[in-house]
């Protein structure tokens, strides 16, 4: 496991290898400042595309537009590489920009990060 931004200040995200995907674990504010910074451990976690790339955002707190478009840019990202990109667990704050926004579909989407429902989702 891997953390970025150890301070907190903006965005933490922690990184867990598993034989079912790779989760990225982000908790904070997901905006300007930390998007770009999602972005690239998304793309990072993809390498290879054998994995799913599953960014687990339970734990933000905040996220406006350009938290939404690093979103559509990590799943850019992702696929350029062959991976799939999976959201597990949106906060209450980015459930409501997704449907908000009407981007909620343009996601697979995942219970939890858990083997069951991240492979349901993003296929074997």
């Amino acid at each position: 496991m891997s953390t970025l931004d150890p301070t907190g200040r903006h965005l933490t995200l922690e990184v867990e290898h598993h034989d079912h995907a790779v989760v990225v674990r982000a908790h904070g504010e997901l905006d300007i400042a930390s998007g770009p910074r999602l972005v690239g451990e998304a793309a990072g976690a993809a390498a290879g595309g054998a994995l799913p790339v599953v960014l687990d955002l339970a734990g933000v707190a905040f996220v406006d537009s350009s938290g939404l478009r690093a979103l559509i840019e990590a799943e850019r990202a992702v696929r350029g590489q062959g991976g799939r990109l999976v959201i597990a667990r949106p906060s209450p704050a980015v459930a409501r920009l997704l449907d908000m926004t009407g981007l909620r579909e343009a996601f697979a989407e995942a219970r939890s990060t858990a083997p069951g429902d991240v492979r349901t989702v993003a296929g074997p």
